[in-house]
């Protein structure tokens, strides 16, 4: 019996949530914040460990100008500004998840310390978000990310390069094309973006990567037109304001089934993309290991609202269900 208990114990603190004034998260050098109420981040990174500043990877004055949307049967969401959705944070493992849910869809977006090659301190988060298709029918899915890059906006600065070119104008990057990273960088500071995720070969690659004008991405629901060469500058709001906007476009997400994403944002550090280096895989929240979480959340649920009586085959199904997430941890 105090096994069990422990066993119920374990899965709460797995699945424990977090207060709304948990929103600031940091790991080694790493700040993510994150807004509670529409769930749009910042990252920074601690550039003077001894007055401990950090400095942020992305735009951070507008936390909203970076943001994800998504794409249901022809209607785009914006996730941190859409009615549609119900926001709340959860967390699995000690990691900070967003969670938007609607009656049609679940979405998670789940962050994870990384940590590359040549950094001796956690540098960086990969972003896994999964998409769930709750309902009884087959939908049109797909996902946008927006990213506001700064670091390279400097007069006498690359905006952005990738492990093959340096991107001084409007760019689409196809995801078949070889390149596996973008970069951002200032004299002090560096962002760099997967296309080919490191940590999880395995992952969905964008379908592509569209670099421009920030105002210009973000004027566009979905799809912006490409203009071959134009420059990164609207005058006279928008100067030299690039912006990295990943594509997954839609597909058919099938009824109780999920389309995992996943993104790693770290300082630059090129050895990561080396396909000598095996990193240490991350913890991969695929869509059987999330439903069993879920599932065994629900239950413990109801048990502690006294709507649901756990017997011996119930303890056992969690008991094992633990023993295999342990292995396959």
């Amino acid at each position: 019996m105090i096994l069990r208990k422990l066993i119920i114990f374990f899965v709460l603190v797995l699945f424990s949530a977090f207060t709304l004034s948990a929103a600031d998260f940091y790991n080694g050098n790493i700040r993510l914040s994150i807004n509670e109420k529409k769930g749009s981040i910042s990252l920074y990174y601690m550039t003077d460990p001894n007055s401990k500043r950090y400095e942020p990877l992305f735009y951070s004055k507008e936390p909203k100008s970076s943001y994800i949307s998504v794409s249901l049967d022809g209607k785009i969401y914006r996730l941190d500004q859409s009615g549609y959705f119900l926001t709340r944070i959860e967390s699995i493992d000690g990691n900070p998840v967003i969670v938007y849910e609607s009656q049609a869809v679940i979405i998670r977006e789940i962050f994870t310390p990384v940590k590359t090659v040549n950094s001796d301190e956690i540098n960086g988060v990969n972003i896994t978000v999964v998409m769930q298709n709750k309902g009884d029918r087959s939908i049109s899915a797909g996902l946008r990310f927006l990213i506001d890059t700064h670091l390279g906006e400097g007069s006498k600065s690359i905006p952005i390069s990738t492990d093959k070119q340096s991107i001084l104008k409007e760019t689409i990057i196809d995801g078949s094309s070889g390149e596996t990273y973008w970069v951002s960088r200032d004299n002090n500071l560096s962002l760099m973006g997967s296309i080919v995720n490191p940590f999880d070969k395995s992952a969905k690659i964008p379908d592509y990567i569209h670099i421009a004008n920030w105002r210009r991405l973000n004027n566009s629901h979905w799809k912006l037109k490409y203009s071959q060469g134009r420059s990164f500058t609207i005058f006279p709001y928008s100067i030299r304001d690039s912006a990295v906007c990943y594509y997954y476009e839609p597909a058919v997400l099938e009824a109780g089934k999920s389309f995992i994403y996943s993104i790693s944002l770290t300082t630059e550090d090129a050895a990561l993309y080396d396909p000598a280096f095996n990193p240490v895989k991350i913890e991969n929240y695929d869509d059987s290991t999330l439903q069993m979480l879920y599932r065994l959340k629900k239950t413990l649920e109801q048990f502690i609202a006294g709507d649901r009586i756990l017997y011996e085959e119930d303890l056992d199904d969690i008991e094992n269900s633990i023993d295999g997430y342990k292995t396959r941890r």
